[in-house]
């Protein structure tokens, strides 16, 4: 008998299914489970004898949304309606009963002759891969966007990451320099080669000198030993200069001459050493300014940005705070804090406060808000003081239209909403502050139905 002839017996391919050690499930269109076999069981921790009804309810795990989740991700924003096409693979968390769980699951459709497709969903456990990855790219976390202007800075730094041109970037505290700085070396054919980071701002700026330059001994009272400057540690990797703006004028001639030249004599030395350092530096003020008010020197500032850079305030990227807010409750959850959702109140206020510490202010105010959460909810009263007290302190403004809100913003507050409520559209619209038919116009002209 011809093997492909065995697999049309339901028997044969059922023990064959049952037998392998990755979890495989199979459903209809509606999502009733039709085969599931013991390696999913024991994956989603379902006891032997319990049945398995629907994808929407696989252990109290409702694998349904999980998996419209992931297709909205990978770009079927019509994930309800429309058809699937090649396979689909996606990582989510999950809490089972035992332990919090890393599952990657693999997701497609097989076309049947006279009738709907069955879905086969493939799951294997991948945590510990997923931690120890965690641990090693801690230091280098991606940034999180859908904003247009920062995705055009992403763009443009992927763009210049692979050259040794000089980088400057510029804006507010709290925006996310530090971490862009560090994707950018990562990008570079110098990501083997070490990221050395100086606070010019946090440097006295007597010793800013033996700082960049390094010293010999006895080149000052204290000098007891030679010691390498950060230019030298840097060598033929990237140094990172943040708050440039801060080094003092009178230090800026030679500065300049190390930035152009490659060339510098530590403190207390004639001897002249060369490096290969690419220069990306940061700053909170705006540097051009700096120049015209003669604070710093216009050739070091031409020299240092080659390639100028600015990032946004989080406050004139409010599609981003929903995605944000998820991101630091995950982060808290792993962390070993509590489980917390959002309120909607608590909600609204997050999203109108001007955040003037940016991205930062805001994971820290998350913080604040989980330890602080009335059983697992973060209520207005579990904010921060100034996030609260922010209202009262408004100047009266005519109401903006919500028309006028980006179709960004709305796709991002609606997700999130509808990532609060377990997919409740009712749920979502009273947290969104809208009627239901508004949120399902919305959904359907953003391309989410």
């Amino acid at each position: 008998m011809s093997p492909y002839a065995l697999l049309d017996s339901e028997e044969v391919l059922r023990g064959l299914l049952a037998g392998l050690d990755v979890g495989i499930l199979l459903a209809e269109h509606n999502g009733a489970v039709c085969f599931i076999n013991d390696a999913m069981r024991q994956l989603f921790e379902v006891p032997a004898g319990r049945p398995v009804a629907t994808l929407a309810d696989i252990g109290g795990i409702n694998l349904k949304l999980a998996i419209i989740r992931g297709l909205i991700d990978a770009g079927f924003s019509d994930a309800v309606s429309r058809r699937q096409t090649g396979t689909l693979t996606l990582e989510r968390w999950f809490d089972l009963p035992s332990s919090r769980r890393c599952i990657e699951l693999r997701t497609s459709l097989i076309e049947r002759p006279r009738a709907l497709p069955l879905r086969l969903v493939l799951a294997r456990d991948v945590t510990d891969l997923r931690r120890l990855g965690g641990e090693a790219g801690r230091a280098f976390p991606a940034l999180i966007t859908r904003d247009a202007q920062m995705r055009e800075v992403l763009r443009q730094l992927a763009q210049v990451a692979p050259t040794d041109a000089y980088v400057l970037l510029q804006g507010e505290s709290g925006t996310g320099k530090n971490l862009l700085v560090r994707q950018l070396h990562q990008l570079s054919r110098r990501a083997a080669r070490p990221l050395v980071e100086v606070n010019c701002a946090a440097i006295p700026s007597e010793l800013l000198e033996s700082e960049f330059f390094g010293h010999v001994r006895g080149a000052f009272t204290g000098a007891h030993a030679d010691r390498q400057g950060r230019f030298a540690v840097a060598d033929r990797g990237t140094l990172f200069l943040d708050e440039v703006g801060e080094v003092p004028l009178h230090l800026q001639a030679k500065f300049l001459k190390a930035v152009q030249e490659q060339r510098f004599e530590p403190v207390g030395s004639n001897k002249t050493l060369t490096v290969d350092v690419r220069i990306v530096s940061a700053s909170n003020r705006n540097l051009k300014d700096a120049v015209e008010a003669r604070q710093f020197r216009a050739d070091l500032y031409y020299r240092l940005s080659v390639i100028a850079l600015h990032i946004p305030p989080l406050r004139s990227r409010k599609a981003d705070i929903p995605l944000l807010i998820d991101h630091f409750l995950q982060d808290l959850l792993n962390r070993g804090y509590p489980r917390a959702t959002v309120s909607p109140e608590a909600l609204r206020l997050l999203l109108d406060y001007p955040w003037p510490g940016n991205v930062r202010e805001l994971q820290n105010a998350m913080e604040h808000a989980v330890i602080c959460a009335v059983d697992g909810v973060v209520l207005p009263e579990s904010l921060p003081q100034d996030i609260r007290d922010f209202p009262a302190r408004m100047v009266p403004t005519p109401a903006r239209p919500a028309a006028t809100a980006t179709a960004s913003q709305w796709r991002g507050q609606i997700l999130f909403a509808l990532r609060q409520c377990n997919g409740n559209k009712a749920a979502a619209a009273k947290m969104l502050g809208i009627d239901r038919v508004t949120l399902w116009r919305r959904m359907r002209k953003l391309g989410l139905q």
